[in-house]
């Protein structure tokens, strides 16, 4: 129970810190609040960081904004060629053939690697799909 208690206690000592770190980086005070509890919800899943430096707090918390950003970057992305949030296409039409080969030019190009794969199993050939 010592671990579970030094947690406890790092999480009231840098809560505030990690928390406004997050909220610089995201710009949205909730995402940060789920970043930061993360953080101390993986200190507690996992027993090896027992022994840890408190840089390691805050990198973390920066590691996963930075995912949290690249993630919602390419989202927009996708978002804003597919024109979800607008009604100028024709249903009938779409989506354009140029339109699929650029999806696929930023799934080929910004995608990690793993990211790339779940990408091309889920809509690559259309043999795979969770629908």
């Amino acid at each position: 129970m010592a671990n579970r208690d030094h947690i406890e206690l790092l999480f009231k000592n840098y809560y505030q810190p990690l928390h406004h770190l997050a909220s610089i980086m995201l710009r949205d005070e909730d995402q940060a609040a789920d970043i930061v509890h993360d953080v101390f919800a993986s200190l507690l899943k996992n027993p090896d960081l027992s022994e840890f430096q408190t840089g390691y707090l805050f990198r973390a918390v920066r590691n996963r904004c930075l995912n949290r950003i690249e993630s919602k970057g390419f989202q927009e992305k996708v978002r804003n060629l597919l024109y979800l949030e607008s009604e100028e296409y024709d249903s009938e039409n779409w989506p354009e053939e140029e339109m699929v080969s650029r999806i696929h030019e930023i799934i080929d190009s910004e995608l990690t690697p793993q990211k790339h794969k779940i990408m091309t199993l889920r809509f690559g050939d259309g043999s795979l799909s969770l629908r």
